[in-house]
C-alpha cells in the first residue's frame, strides 16, 4: 500500500513538467528524476523549485546528501551555475549517477553504464555455485 499512497502524494509532481519548454521529471516510487532539454540550467532550477514547493505541501523534503546533477551533451565540460534549493543547499555535479540499478554516465550523448550490476551478478552467481 505504501507505493500507492506515495504516488497518489506526488501526483502533482508528475505535472509539473513542461514538454513545451523541455522539463521532464520520471518517478519510480520513491525516486525522482528531473530532466531539463535546455541548454542552460535555469528551466531545471525552475523545475526543481517547483517540485521543492510540492513536496513542502505534502511535508516532505528533498535530501541534498542523495541528490546530484548530471550533465549530458555538447557542453558537459563548460562551466555552469550551480544548482540549489530554494533554502540555498548546493547539489553537488557528479560524473555518473544511479537510478533504479543504471548508472548514467556524463557524456556527450546519453551513455549509461551496467558494469556494476554486471559485477553484482556474477558476485551472486559465484555464490550460489559455493552454496550449491
Amino acid at each position: 500500500m505504501s507505493p500507492l499512497l506515495f504516488a497518489v502524494y506526488v501526483d502533482d509532481i508528475a505535472k509539473l513538467q513542461n514538454n513545451r519548454i523541455g522539463t521532464y521529471n520520471i518517478l519510480y516510487a520513491d525516486d525522482v528524476l528531473l530532466l531539463a532539454a535546455a541548454r542552460s540550467v535555469t528551466a531545471l532550477q525552475k523545475l526543481l523549485w517547483a517540485c521543492e514547493q510540492e513536496f513542502e505541501s505534502i511535508d516532505m523534503a528533498i535530501n541534498v546528501k542523495k541528490s546530484s546533477c548530471l550533465r549530458i551533451g555538447a557542453r558537459l565540460d563548460k562551466l555552469c551555475s550551480s544548482i540549489h534549493t530554494l533554502n540555498g543547499r548546493e547539489f553537488a555535479w557528479v560524473n555518473e549517477v544511479r537510478y533504479l540499478g543504471v548508472h548514467i554516465v556524463c557524456s556527450h550523448q546519453f551513455k549509461y553504464s551496467v558494469d556494476q550490476a554486471k559485477r553484482s551478478f556474477y558476485h551472486l552467481s559465484v555464490i550460489q555455485r559455493n552454496f550449491w
